[in-house]
C-alpha cells in the first residue's frame, strides 16, 4: 500500500531545535545545565540574572 499525503499536509525535512534559557546567579549551575541540555539536543542560552536574560 502506498501512502499519499493529503494536499493540506506539508512535510519538512528539518525540525527546529528547541531553545531553552537558563537563568541562575551561580556560574557552575548555569554551566552544568547548559552542558546537559546541549547533550540532549537543546540550544541553550544562559544569563546570570533577570536583567541579563
Amino acid at each position: 500500500m502506498i501512502e499519499v499525503p493529503s494536499p493540506g499536509k506539508v512535510e519538512t525535512s528539518h525540525k527546529k531545535t528547541p531553545n531553552i534559557l537558563v537563568v541562575d546567579d551561580e556560574y557552575n549551575i548555569r554551566s552544568m545545565l547548559q552542558e546537559v541540555l546541549e547533550m540532549n539536543g537543546y540550544e541553550v542560552q544562559t544569563a546570570a540574572n533577570g536583567k541579563e536574560g
